[in-house]
């Protein structure tokens, strides 16, 4: 019954890669409006199964200054501070690195001493078809696509996959037709359940209004992360300031939407 449908699946090829299907519109209204969205990376649909809430660990780490070597490509993000600062107050459990305490060696070495079932980086990154060229920012300089896998997938010392990363960066799910949504299929096909990324650069205020409803949806029981992402556009739709689609629609989550 259609009534009952809340959730659209899609499973994208080619040029359809780099559309946001929430901005789809029916000339009255869009897509998100009425569903939340996810895209899986092929037909092969593995058993999806929800966040466990009641224990849920966040580890989030972030970069307001590029490093050393970056200042004059990248700009400075302002509000990574205060994204932060939402996740930690959204009422589930969290540790923070940010700046100088966000570094490859750093991150892992918290990573391994504890569970975590979501990573939120909020750093630039970007996609190519040349590997060199795909990358994450941390505090000492590139953090690369061969590295991404043993951070994000099972081959960590973690007895389990993290089940959510959330990549608040610039342009981290763009891609050829082989990448497959760039950084963000990348951690998936790596071990990764899930993954929430941009189409394009996101504004940084945006994210902080997209960071503190999210996380404070994710926390709620019975709802999806497919609900939590579109509850977290919502909100910007709403607001008068980001209610045009190139401020909410470049969000999207890849892989398990429960």
């Amino acid at each position: 019954d259609e009534q009952d449908v809340d959730t659209l699946i899609f499973v994208l090829d080619g040029a359809l890669r780099s559309v946001p299907m929430g901005a789809l519109y029916d000339g009255e209204n869009y897509l998100i409006e009425k569903y939340a969205i996810d895209v899986v990376l092929g037909l092969d649909i593995p058993d999806p199964k929800p966040l466990a809430r009641n224990s849920m660990n966040i580890l989030a780490a972030g970069l307001k200054v590029p490093p050393e070597g970056f200042k004059n490509s990248y700009a400075v993000l302002a509000e990574v501070p205060d994204e932060l600062e939402r996740i930690e107050k959204s009422g589930i459990s969290s540790t923070i690195l940010q700046e100088d305490r966000f570094t490859q060696a750093n991150f892992n070495r918290v990573l391994n001493q504890d569970s975590y079932d979501v990573i939120h980086l909020a750093t630039h990154g970007q996609f190519s078809a040349n590997r060199d060229d795909t990358f994450l920012l941390d505090a000492n300089g590139k953090i690369t696509l061969d590295e991404l896998p043993n951070l994000f997938g099972a081959t960590t010392i973690q007895a389990s996959a993290v089940e959510l990363l959330v990549l608040s960066a610039c342009r981290t799910a763009t891609g050829n037709d082989r990448d497959v949504l760039g950084i963000a299929g990348t951690t998936v096909r790596a071990g990764a359940q899930s993954a929430i990324a941009s189409l394009w650069s996101i504004d940084d205020q945006a994210s902080v209004i997209f960071t503190e409803t999210f996380y404070k949806e994710i926390g709620k029981d019975n709802v999806s992360r497919a609900q939590a992402l579109q509850k977290a556009q919502q909100a910007l739709m709403s607001n008068d300031i980001f209610d045009h689609p190139r401020y909410w629609s470049p969000y999207i989550l890849v892989g398990n939407w429960l």
